[in-house]
C-alpha cells in the first residue's frame, strides 16, 4: 500500500524496465478493499489471489486484472462486491487455475466487457452467487473457460441472463445453469 492506501501494485514497478512485474501471490481474505484502487493489471502472479469473504466497495472495474497472468486460482467466494464487475475488469487476463465466485454477492451485476477475452484454464464458478443486476449483454465477450462454467443455484432474478452476455465465448466443458 502506498501512503494514500492505494493497492496498485503495477504502478509500484518501474514500467520502463525490461523486468517483468511479478508477485508470488496475494491474500486479502476477509478484507475491505476499494475496488477503484485495486489494480493488478499487467502483473505476473505466481500463485493464488485470495479475496474470499472480502468486501469490495465500488465494484471491480477499470482494468483491475487487465492482462494479468495468475498461475494459480482467483478466489472471490463469499465476497461482497458492491457496484458489480464491469469495464474490462478481467480483460485479457489468464487464470491458470479456477476463478471461484461461489456464494458471492455481486450487487450491480456483471456487465460491460467485464470478462472480455479472459482465459480461465479450469472452472469458472458462480454457483450460489447472488448477482443482482444479472449478467448483461457483453459481459463475457470472447471469454474461454477451459473446463466447466457453473451457474447452478445462482440468483439472477433481478436482471436475468441477457442476450449477448456470452457473445463469442467458449466453454470447453459443461455449462451448468440448473
Amino acid at each position: 500500500l502506498d501512503n494514500t492506501r492505494n493497492l496498485s501494485l503495477s504502478s509500484a514497478f518501474n514500467t520502463n524496465t525490461a523486468y517483468p512485474k511479478y508477485l508470488a501471490g496475494l491474500s486479502l481474505f476477509n478484507a475491505t478493499v476499494d475496488g477503484v484502487q485495486l489494480y493488478l493489471g499487467d502483473m505476473m502472479i505466481g500463485g493464488n489471489v485470495n479475496l474470499s469473504r472480502s468486501t469490495v466497495m465500488n465494484g471491480l472495474s477499470g482494468y483491475a486484472f487487465y492482462d494479468a497472468t495468475v498461475n494459480g486460482n482467483i478466489d472471490l467466494s463469499g465476497a461482497n462486491i458492491s457496484g458489480g464487475i464491469s469495464n474490462y475488469a478481467f480483460s485479457s487476463a489468464t487464470v491458470d487455475g479456477n476463478l471461484d465466485m461461489s456464494g458471492a454477492n455481486v450487487s450491480g451485476g456483471i456487465f460491460n466487457y467485464a470478462f472480455y477475452s479472459v482465459t480461465v484454464d479450469r472452472n469458472l464458478n458462480l454457483s450460489g452467487a447472488d448477482v443482482s443486476g444479472g449478467i448483461s449483454q457483453f459481459a463475457f465477450v470472447s471469454a474461454t473457460i477451459g473446463t466447466d462454467f457453473n451457474l447452478a443455484g445462482a440468483d439472477l432474478s433481478r436482471g436475468g441472463l441477457q442476450a449477448g452476455a456470452f457473445l463469442g465465448a467458449t466453454v470447453l466443458g459443461v455449462l451448468n445453469a440448473s
